[in-house]
C-alpha cells in the first residue's frame, strides 16, 4: 500500500519594491499557492502539494518570476494522509 503525503511549506518572495503588487497578483494564480504578506518587497506565501519535489518545483517557477529577486523556503512540514474507513 502506497502511504499519500500532505506537504506544506512557507517561503519569502523577495521582488523588486516597485513590482511587488504585480508580483503577488501573478503568485495567487499558482493552485497551491496562498499569500498571506505582502509589504515592503517581500511577500510571504505559503505552498501545499504532494511532494517535497511539487513544492521545490512551485518555489522554483515563482523565483523566474520578473522582478523577483529570491525565493526562499522558510520551513516545510509533512504527513501522512488518513484513509477515511468505509
Amino acid at each position: 500500500m502506497v502511504e499519500k503525503r500532505y506537504h506544506i511549506s512557507s517561503a519569502v518572495v523577495s521582488v523588486l519594491p516597485h513590482a511587488a503588487e504585480a508580483v503577488r497578483a501573478q503568485v495567487e494564480t499558482i493552485a497551491g499557492v496562498e499569500v498571506h504578506a505582502c509589504e515592503k518587497g517581500k511577500i510571504i506565501i505559503t505552498i501545499e502539494g504532494d511532494s517535497t519535489r511539487a513544492l521545490g518545483d512551485t518555489l522554483s517557477r515563482i523565483a523566474l518570476f520578473d522582478h523577483v529577486v529570491s525565493a526562499n523556503m522558510v520551513f516545510e512540514h509533512a504527513q501522512e494522509l488518513q484513509e477515511n474507513p468505509t
